[in-house]
């Protein structure tokens, strides 16, 4: 290359080799380097379109698609990769206009069946789906991407036949068994799609679509430090997405290193500025670092994107109360509760901001409710708790915090509010059983809940242990 720069030989050859080695960067830019000295080759040109796709890089695969059906308009690929692209952009309108341009052109487009089928599962027509797999070329209907494909369809419905077949027919192959973790992780099998995982990654350590179905079952299952080490090893095998740079992300968070996650989003946003899911998830890192400010950015911009997320609006919400704008903050949260009323999260974010603003008969409402949704939320009965006291209603105050303290016996906080329900009924005896299981648990908080019991005049808290 270095003697024949325009030497589409070498090139090609430079695209084989990054390939085979699986990095992407490299083989990204062998391919720039030969559609810009072959643009009379349309293979060469879908090519360069698939690297870009497959870069994450969405805007600029799809100009590359539509130069390609401007320059070649009976290229049946090209058509092809437009729709692709389109389709990866959630403009599925446009996409399905275009699959069926690519079968009309060539009706041998198998990726156009397929992409049509992932088009009508997405809609939830699932028979429509189906039947696409069915009527595809003669050739393609028996092969194990033809069966995993449907299998991802008809694990929506409950049946793992189809991925099964797909094994049946490809045992040993590494890419089979990652396809079917894929399936199972659609059924919420995780112990068995982690199994499938593995044993991909064993037949094949570079294999791409192993690491990220083993990275996505880790996150799934609960398991963020071992997501993130499958995410780690992803990483150094391919020019990840924008989309599972966020997920790794996602998993960091989860092990308690939002800065790291920070550091990963940057990455994202550097690719894909636009990803609703970068900006809630670079608001969510921004959160746990208690940087309040520089969330409420990040959720305005998911705004912009998607005016209608409840997570955005939820999270604009709680980051403003954390800012102590609690005026503010009552909006967007009330806004979130009505686009979802079946979000928990939603309902405790407002329950605490109507909390911190003395709004206490709507602040035990709005906390009920999360509390239908979500019975074991621990934050949303604290804060109930918190709501009823400030409403003198000890009693109900104290059921609260006793339910708590059966999940966390010793909470200091919630022992606390055991101890000024019972002042709050003058019940001194109960009071000073519930004070002296507190002090003996925290020491601290007990002293800081004397000195206060004492200033408001309960003489009996004199007597209690310092």
């Amino acid at each position: 290359m270095r003697r024949e720069p325009d030497s589409a030989d070498a090139w090609r050859f430079a695209v084989g080799a990054a390939s085979g080695l699986k990095q992407g960067a490299q083989e990204l830019e062998a391919w720039r380097a030969l559609w810009r000295i072959s643009l009379d080759r349309p293979d060469v040109g879908y090519g360069f379109g698939r690297a870009l796709a497959t870069a994450g890089l969405r805007s600029e695969a799809l100009e590359q698609a539509q130069a390609l059906v401007a320059a070649h308009r009976e290229y049946a690929p090209a058509r092809l990769l437009v729709a692709q692209a389109r389709h990866a952009a959630g403009q599925y309108r446009e996409a399905e206009a275009s699959y069926r341009e690519a079968i009309a052109l060539d009706p041998w487009q198998m990726p156009a069946y397929w992409g049509l089928a992932d088009l009508a599962r997405l809609s939830g027509d699932h028979a429509t789906s189906i039947s696409l797999y069915t009527c595809l070329p003669e050739k393609d209907k028996d092969t194990a991407t033809t069966w995993y494909l449907r299998g991802v369809v008809e694990a929506r419905l409950g049946r793992p036949e189809a991925g099964e077949k797909a094994v049946v027919l490809a045992p040993a192959n590494a890419e089979t068994l990652a396809n079917r973790a894929g399936i199972r992780l659609e059924l919420n099998k995780l112990p068995a799609a982690l199994e499938d995982a593995h044993r991909a990654v064993e037949l094949d350590p570079k294999s791409l679509q192993g690491w990220r179905m083993l990275s996505l079952a880790y996150l799934k299952a609960g398991k963020p430090r071992e997501a993130a080490m499958a995410y780690q090893k992803l990483d150094g095998l391919v020019s990840m997405t924008p989309d599972e740079l966020v997920s790794w992300a996602e998993a960091m968070i989860g092990t308690g290193n939002p800065d790291q996650a920070l550091v990963i989003l940057r990455r994202a946003e550097a690719a894909d500025p636009k990803l609703l899911r970068m900006c809630l998830t670079t608001a969510k890192a921004l959160g746990a670092k208690g940087d309040p400010a520089g969330a409420l950015a990040y959720e305005e911009r998911a705004l912009v994107i998607d005016p209608v997320n409840v997570l955005a609006w939820s999270g604009k919400g709680y980051a403003l109360m954390k800012l102590g704008r609690l005026s503010e903050a009552i909006e967007p949260l009330e806004t979130a509760v009505r686009l979802d009323p079946n979000m928990a999260n939603a309902w405790i974010n407002l329950g605490e901001a109507q909390l911190r603003s003395r709004n206490l008969g709507r602040a035990i409402q709005s906390l009920e409710k999360a509390l239908t949704l979500s019975p074991t939320a621990q934050d949303a009965r604290y804060y109930l708790a918190q709501a009823y006291l400030g409403a003198r209603l000890p009693r109900k105050a104290r059921e609260n915090a006793q339910t708590l303290l059966e999940k966390r016996p010793g909470a200091a906080p919630v022992m606390t509010l055991v101890v000024l329900s019972h002042l709050m009924e003058s019940n001194i005896p109960a009071a000073t059983e519930s004070y002296q299981q507190l002090f003996a648990r925290a020491p601290e908080a007990a002293r800081k809940l004397r000195g206060q019991a004492v200033s408001s005049g309960v003489a009996a808290a004199r007597d209690w242990p310092e």
